[in-house]
């Protein structure tokens, strides 16, 4: 047996491997999925100035309850999305939610800001209006190539939610795919505006 002749491919192995574990590595390099678990969401539970109470629980998937009195709902996001995070403002009657796309089994990425206009007293529970802002292309008409990475809260009166979000960074010449930098925003949505918080 010629021993020599059967260690020759070897380095040649090696090295496609070490060359095909960087360009798996580069593949995802600046992608802008953040989880490969399930994702829980963060519990919450607020009580608006119109009787609603609305409660985020761990499961990401379910959605959010709303109840008053004797009367429960639950307003579950679309399938495939989760909502991960929740801020109300108590007497704006609205509730904001953090939704992210399921593109794979237990990987996320950031979708969009979702707002839940909430029933007014005299109103049923489910009058509750949904409407997903700042997804992909109202961020691009506002910041560019952007997406929401982080809802930190909401003023009580709902007229300014502090945001933190992913933007492409436009100054990479590097011939590797694109990544983002992190900035933070005041997002005011009666006026759908951005204004950047220095550092």
């Amino acid at each position: 047996m010629n021993i020599k002749r059967m260690l020759k491919p070897t380095p040649l192995l090696g090295a496609g491997l070490v060359v095909g574990m960087l360009a798996l590595s580069l593949s995802f390099w600046g992608c802008d999925s953040f989880s490969s678990t399930p994702m829980s969401a963060t519990p919450s539970t607020n009580q608006t100035t119109e009787g609603v109470t609305v409660e985020l629980g761990t499961d990401a998937y379910r959605g959010v309850t709303l109840r008053r009195g004797g009367q429960q709902i639950v307003i579950s996001p679309p399938a495939k999305v989760i909502w991960s995070k929740m801020a109300v403002g108590q007497s704006a009657n609205t509730a904001y939610l953090l939704a992210h796309d399921e593109i794979s089994h237990w990987t996320y990425n950031p979708r969009s800001l979702v707002r839940l206009s909430l029933p007014k007293s005299v109103e049923p529970l489910s009058s509750c209006v949904v409407a997903e802002v700042l997804g992909r292309s109202a961020l691009s008409n506002l910041v560019g190539d952007a997406f929401v990475v982080e809802m930190d809260g909401v003023s009580r009166d709902g007229k300014r939610l502090l945001l933190r979000l992913g933007l492409k960074d436009q100054t990479n010449t590097s011939g590797y795919p694109s990544y983002f930098t992190r900035k933070t925003y005041y997002y005011y949505p009666a006026e759908n505006r951005l204004d950047e918080i220095s550092p």
